[in-house]
């Protein structure tokens, strides 16, 4: 279940193997489940659990730098706009 849902959240936030998806297919996938601010809430939920957990963001990791910049700007880096081809939208 792990492996589906690390999967899906890959092709759905970077459109990485998302080639054997044809983009009527993407149509209709974007349009059932639209990506609602994925990459806010994302960090959201990154910078959660670090704030939970501090051992869960050691510094120079992921986790560890989205929960610094938001500590110390208020946001983090991959709060800002960002340009993915997200299985090839319109």
């Amino acid at each position: 279940m792990c492996a589906l849902s690390n999967g899906g959240t890959v092709i759905d936030i970077t459109a990485q193997g998302s080639e054997f998806i044809s983009d009527a297919d993407a149509k209709l996938i974007h349009d059932a489940y639209p990506l609602l601010s994925a990459v806010r809430a994302l960090v959201d939920a990154i910078v959660g659990q670090v704030a939970a957990r501090r051992e869960k963001g050691p510094p120079i990791t992921v986790p560890g730098e989205l929960a610094r910049q938001r500590s110390e700007c208020g946001s983090a880096s991959a709060n800002a706009p960002v340009q993915i081809d997200t299985m090839r939208l319109p």
